[in-house]
């Protein structure tokens, strides 16, 4: 498990065999804290549609999760290329450390990890008010579309109120063309 102190906050990596129920409980107080309006789902699950591999996750001096990510492991069909993934999601600081960005650091550790995990690009999506925050560390929009299962074997495009966003990891650029999740979104 790595870890890196920030500011007296602790930021370390967490393999999903390792989340705790305490841990679990602690981040998921964050996520609603972060996502009023997702409350109640967030007060039951950490994730949306992908169970996560890995996450990493920010502790200020009291042990409180203040802020982190959670990354789930895929293999994608991107134009014309296979590419081994890590799906960034449930990208959040709660609002007291917001405007500091820490969120860059987590990032910057999140990337470093999936680097080690063999990834070839990261991959997130975000609310188009967002685009700015990422593209300060690096990702860039993806313009192709988005084709992933609904969850009941159906195929359905990414929602209009999202965009893609990919980052380089071990590959070159990102291909061109339309991307095909191989799965559900996260």
């Amino acid at each position: 498990m790595n870890t890196e102190s920030f500011s007296d906050i602790s930021i370390s990596v967490i393999p999903e065999s390792r989340m705790t129920p305490d841990l679990d409980l602690a981040v998921r107080s964050a996520l609603v804290a972060c996502f009023p309006k997702d409350a109640e789902h967030f007060s039951h699950q950490r994730w949306w549609h992908s169970p996560h591999q890995w996450s990493v996750i920010a502790c200020g001096q009291n042990g409180r999760v203040i802020a982190g990510l959670c990354a789930v492991e895929r293999t994608i069909i991107a134009g014309e290329r296979k590419l081994r993934i890590a799906g960034v999601g449930n990208v959040c600081t709660i609002p007291e450390f917001r405007g500091k960005h820490l969120i860059d650091r987590i990032m910057k550790i999140a990337l470093d990890e999936a680097r080690s995990r063999g990834h070839d690009a990261g991959l997130l999506f975000c609310k188009p008010e967002l685009e700015k925050v990422y593209r300060r560390m690096g990702w860039k929009r993806f313009y192709g579309t988005v084709t992933m299962d609904d969850g009941s074997g159906k195929r359905t495009t990414l929602p209009d109120k999202n965009i893609a966003m990919t980052i380089p990891v071990l590959a070159g650029a990102f291909p061109e063309g339309d991307v095909d999740l191989q799965g559900r979104d996260w």
